[in-house]
């Protein structure tokens, strides 16, 4: 159906612009026409105005105007002033502007019209008339008869009429000239579709218009049919892209592309991840409610040659929704605690198994009613100091089985007599979980393999927000490192695990900042009573947006706020 169309740009290009420059032609052709009959009527009304003069001067005119054989008389002289002049109508009329004599015979004894009568008053004149079905230009001169005595008078009107020539003959006059011009006009256009095309084809990395079209609908297809959130950013730090996934999750505006990443009201994480300020892949960053899995790669140009290639033109960041696995991963570290502590209390009634049993063996019942009367006071002692000050259950729970576990580490865990905490909702129970294991867990491996150790616990409640306090005996933080503990991928500990270390205190000061709280560190080896880390954490019972509190903030007005 169009395959008389070129495929190639150039092609197209060509055709667009025969098509422009025919559109120009035709107009110009058109202008040159009404041109040619502006200045036909200029060239001639001075023509046949000088031969009307001349017919009217003839004295065999002025003789023979008034007779009855006008006709024939005047016949050689309007027909000689014709030829001469290469008019195409000469005629005389009389006063009664009746016709007698004519280079039509048809038109004698006609009645003469014309548009002005002043032409009758003896006043020269010429104008349009339309004569025997021809549209004329005309000269009117009075013809005056010589009188004895007095001012001549006139005694008639000689016209000479040339008709206007045809537009087509006009154009026709004109072939050799609009030839030449299309001609031009053609190579011009064939010379410039060609660089233009070329110049395009250079930008458009050689692709033609069909291929553009179809990678823009794949691109757009791509780009809205994924759950990831896409971002891309200019080296200028401007968003060129954003997918539906991406304003979902950043809560984007419509109008955000062309906008700097830098206001749009991101936090600091996220803008230094899509600004290149923060490196590293599968980084967690979050977004208000949100735990988001970002990663940054630099987009470049295609490689071909040219001093374009390879060039850097901005990056693009992925991201991916984590709420759900991080709140899995929160619930599944608590699990696991649950079940190492059950394995230490596992070793634990192992040996205590093995000393009822020897006692028993070697008939020392005394001294076997005295150590169950131990170790079930002591037991039922810490339950008992456990569940009195901490009413929330999965809360109590931990801290009695991470009690059990500090005992098979021979790490002394206690519970400050401070602390109480009443029953809490069901996700502030577990974030504050999940702040206090992760917390305990670190003291616990602070104090390992140190004499006399000890963790002290605190945990107050109140009706806005839960203060938990894990103090250790153990070596304390390093010099400066206030700020370092609680970003992600830092450790003091030399060794690795699958996953990497440095999870726990970020997971920790991102579940306290989304409930509008803080968490900081401080060392106590200058205190009164020696200590290596103190660690409070606060989070608020309602979890809101991410309160600008710094975590670096001095440790003796967190000691303050504490106390």
């Amino acid at each position: 159906m169009r395959r008389w169309l070129p495929h190639t740009l150039a092609g197209k290009f060509l055709v667009l612009q025969l098509g422009v420059v025919a559109l120009v032609l035709i107009v110009a052709a058109a202008v040159s026409a009404r041109q040619s009959q502006a200045q036909f009527r200029t060239n001639a009304a001075d023509r046949i105005l000088g031969a009307a003069e001349s017919l009217a001067a003839n004295p065999t005119v002025r003789d023979r105007i008034g007779s009855a054989t006008a006709a024939a008389d005047l016949a050689p002289v309007v027909e000689s002033t014709r030829i001469q002049s290469g008019t195409s109508v000469v005629l005389i009329a009389d006063l009664d502007r009746t016709i007698v004599a004519a280079t039509d015979p048809t038109l004698v004894g006609t009645r003469l019209t014309l548009p002005d009568d002043s032409a009758w008053s003896g006043r020269a004149w010429d104008g349009d008339l339309a004569l025997a079905g021809d549209e004329l230009i005309v000269a009117g001169t009075p013809v005056f008869a010589t009188a004895s005595s007095g001012d001549p008078a006139a005694v008639g009107l000689a016209v000479v009429g040339e008709a206007y020539p045809s537009a087509w003959s006009s154009l026709v006059s004109d072939v050799p000239e609009v030839a030449f011009l299309l001609g031009l006009a053609s190579l011009a256009g064939l010379t410039g579709s060609f660089l233009l095309a070329r110049r395009i084809k250079k930008q458009t990395r050689g692709l033609e218009p069909a291929e553009i079209a179809t990678l823009t609908d794949q691109r757009e297809a791509l780009l809205h049919s994924i759950r990831e959130g896409v971002i891309g950013v200019d080296p200028g730090g401007r968003i060129t892209i954003a997918n539906d996934g991406a304003r979902d999750l950043l809560d984007l505006p419509e109008n955000c592309v062309g906008r700097p990443v830098d206001e749009l009201g991101l936090e600091d994480d996220v803008v230094d991840v899509l600004a290149g300020r923060a490196a590293g892949v599968d980084v967690v960053v979050l977004h208000r409610d949100r735990f988001l899995v970002a990663n940054r790669r630099t987009a470049r140009t295609a490689g071909r040659e040219g001093p374009r290639s390879g060039q850097a033109i901005g990056t693009v960041t992925t991201l991916r929704d984590r709420s759900d696995l991080i709140a899995l991963q929160r619930q599944l570290g608590a699990t696991r605690s649950v079940g190492e502590t059950l394995r230490a209390q596992t070793h634990e009634f192992d040996n205590q198994l093995h000393i009822i049993s020897g006692l028993a063996q070697l008939g020392e019942y005394e001294e076997l009613r005295e150590y169950l009367a131990t170790i079930t006071a002591r037991r039922a002692q810490v339950d008992s100091t456990i569940r009195d000050l901490i009413k929330d259950p999965p809360v109590a729970s931990l801290l009695i089985a991470k009690s059990s576990l500090a005992a098979e580490s021979r790490v002394e865990l206690i519970l400050s007599p401070d602390s109480h905490c009443d029953r809490l909702g069901a996700d502030l129970s577990t974030d504050v979980g999940t702040v206090l294991g992760n917390l305990v867990d670190n003291a616990l491996d602070a104090v390992a393999n140190s004499a006399e150790a000890t963790v002290t616990v605190e945990i107050v409640s109140d009706p806005a927000q839960v203060r938990i306090v894990v103090a250790d005996s153990g070596p304390g933080i390093p010099q400066n490192a206030d700020d370092l503990v609680f970003a992600r991928g830092f450790s003091t500990k030399s060794s690795t695990v699958a996953g990497g270390r440095g999870v726990g205190l970020s997971l920790v000061r991102m579940i306290c900042l989304r409930r509008g709280g803080w968490v900081g560190v401080r060392s106590g080896q200058d205190a009164a009573t020696a200590v290596g880390a103190v660690f409070t954490a606060v989070l608020g019972r309602v979890a809101g947006d991410a309160a600008d509190a710094d975590p670096a903030t001095d440790a003796s007005e967190r000691e303050q706020e504490r106390a």
